[in-house]
C-alpha cells in the first residue's frame, strides 16, 4: 500500500475509485472494438457491463461536488461562490476535452467535427440532444450529462438553504430529487417506441435520467458531513463487505437478469432489463465507493487496493484516460478489424491503454495542472484552493 503524506484529504483513495471507472470503461471498449463479445464467450456477459464505471462516474461527482455545499448548509456557514465553483469546474473539465476533441478529429480523421454547426454542439457539450450523441468523441455522451449536473448543482443547493439545515431535510429533498430521476427513466422506458430496445429513447442520455445515480452520491455526502448512521460506520469498519454488495450486484446484471451480452444498442433490452440494469450499476457504484469515503482510510485489504501507488496515479490522469482511450481503438479498427478473438481484444487493450495513459499524462502534466492552478484567480473563502495533484490545501502564501 503506498504511504499516504499527512497532507492527503481526508478521501484519499477517491483517485483509485476514478481510476477504477476510468479502466473499466477502458476494458468495455476494448470488448466492443474487438468484437469478443458476439463470441458467446463466457467472459462476454461480463465485459459488456463494465460500462458501469459510467455510474461509478455519476456516484462519484454527486459526492465531490455537492460536499462542499452541503457542509455549509449544515454548519451555518457561507456557501461556496457560484462564480468560483463555476471557475473551477471550467478549468477541470474545458480545456482537456477541446484539446482531446481537436487532435481526435485531426488524426482520426473527423472533419464534421469542424463543421460551424457541429462545432457549436460538440465543443459546446451539446451532442446528446440532437443527432450527433455519439460524433466527435463517443463517450463524451456522459460529459455532457456531467457538465447538466454541474449547472444544476449551485441551483439545488441555493434551494436546499430555504429548508432547515438538518441531515433530515438534506436526505428528504435528495429523495425526491432521485424520484424525479426515477420518474423519466420510467416514462422513457415504459413509453419507448419499441418495447424490444427500451434503452434506445432519446430520454436515456440527459441528466433528468441519472439524477438517481447523482442523488445516491449527494446522499453520501450528507452522511459523511454529519455524523455517520451506525450502518455505515459498520460499513467502514468492513470494506470487504461494500465490495462483495458490488461483486455480487455486477454478477446479477451481468447474467441474472437475461440481458444480451453484446451490449450494442441493437441488442433486444425490455423496460424491466433497462431498469433493473440501471439501479444495479448504481448499487455497483455506491459499493465500490463506499470505502474511500467511510472508515479509517489506512486499513483492511480493499483499502490496501486502492492505496496501491500506480492506481492512485491512473485516478490522478483518469480525465485524459477517458477522453482518449477509446478513438485510439477506434483507430486500430481500421488496420486489424474486428475478428472476435482474444488476440485482437488484447491488441485493442493494449493499444487502448498504451495511447490514453501517454496522452492523459502530457495533458495532465503539460495543460491541465498548470491551468488548475489558475483556481486562484477567482476565490472562494469556502473553498479552499488546492493542489491540483495532492489535493491538498494549499496555504495562502503559496498561491500568490
Amino acid at each position: 500500500m503506498a504511504v499516504l503524506s499527512p497532507r492527503t484529504p481526508r478521501f484519499p483513495l477517491l483517485d483509485s475509485v476514478r481510476a477504477i471507472a476510468a479502466l473499466s470503461v477502458l476494458v468495455f471498449h476494448a470488448s466492443f472494438w474487438s468484437n469478443i463479445t458476439l463470441t458467446g464467450s463466457w467472459a462476454a456477459p461480463f465485459l459488456s457491463r463494465l460500462d458501469v464505471g459510467v455510474a461509478i462516474f455519476f456516484v462519484l461527482s454527486g459526492f465531490l461536488l455537492y460536499r462542499p455545499f452541503v457542509r455549509s448548509h449544515l454548519n451555518g456557514t457561507p456557501a461556496p461562490r457560484a462564480v468560483a465553483y463555476g471557475w473551477r469546474r471550467a478549468l477541470r473539465i474545458l480545456p482537456a476535452y477541446w484539446l482531446a476533441l481537436t487532435v481526435i478529429a485531426i488524426v482520426i480523421p473527423k472533419p464534421d467535427t469542424f463543421e460551424a454547426g457541429h462545432a457549436v454542439v460538440y465543443y459546446g457539450f451539446g451532442q446528446i440532444y440532437g443527432d450527433l450523441v455519439f460524433g466527435g468523441i463517443s463517450q463524451a455522451w456522459t460529459l455532457c450529462v456531467e457538465v447538466t449536473f454541474y449547472a444544476l448543482l449551485p441551483l439545488w443547493a441555493l434551494a436546499m438553504r430555504r429548508l432547515p439545515g438538518t441531515v433530515r431535510s438534506e436526505l428528504w429533498g435528495l429523495a425526491a430529487l432521485a424520484g424525479v430521476g426515477i420518474a423519466w427513466t420510467l416514462v422513457a422506458v415504459l413509453g419507448a417506441s419499441d418495447p424490444d430496445h427500451a434503452n434506445t429513447s432519446r430520454m436515456l442520455v440527459w441528466l433528468p435520467a441519472y439524477l438517481d445515480h447523482f442523488a445516491l452520491g449527494m446522499a453520501l455526502a450528507v452522511l459523511t458531513v454529519a455524523e455517520p448512521p451506525r450502518e455505515l460506520a459498520a460499513i467502514g469498519r468492513r470494506p470487504w463487505a461494500a465490495w462483495l454488495v458490488a461483486g455480487a450486484a455486477f454478477v446479477v446484471v451481468s447474467v441474472g437478469i437475461g440481458l444480451s451480452p453484446e451490449n450494442r444498442l441493437d441488442a433486444p433490452m425490455s423496460a424491466a432489463q433497462a431498469l433493473g440494469r440501471h439501479w444495479l450499476y448504481a448499487l455497483v457504484a455506491v459499493g465500490v465507493l463506499l470505502p474511500a469515503v467511510v472508515g479509517p482510510q489506512r486499513e483492511g485489504a480493499v483499502r490496501g487496493v486502492l492505496g496501491g501507488r500506480w492506481l492512485l496515479y491512473l485516478g490522478v490522469i483518469s480525465y485524459g484516460i477517458y477522453l482518449w482511450h477509446n478513438n485510439a481503438m477506434e483507430k486500430v479498427a481500421g488496420e486489424i478489424g474486428r475478428d472476435g478473438t482474444w488476440g485482437d481484444f488484447l491488441v485493442y487493450l493494449a493499444v487502448g491503454f498504451f495511447v490514453a495513459v501517454l496522452a492523459a499524462t502530457l495533458s495532465w502534466r503539460l495543460l491541465e495542472k498548470p491551468l488548475l492552478r489558475l483556481k486562484r484567480l477567482v476565490p472562494d473563502r469556502a473553498q479552499p484552493v488546492r493542489d491540483p495533484e495532492s489535493h491538498a490545501p494549499v496555504e495562502p502564501a503559496a498561491v500568490r
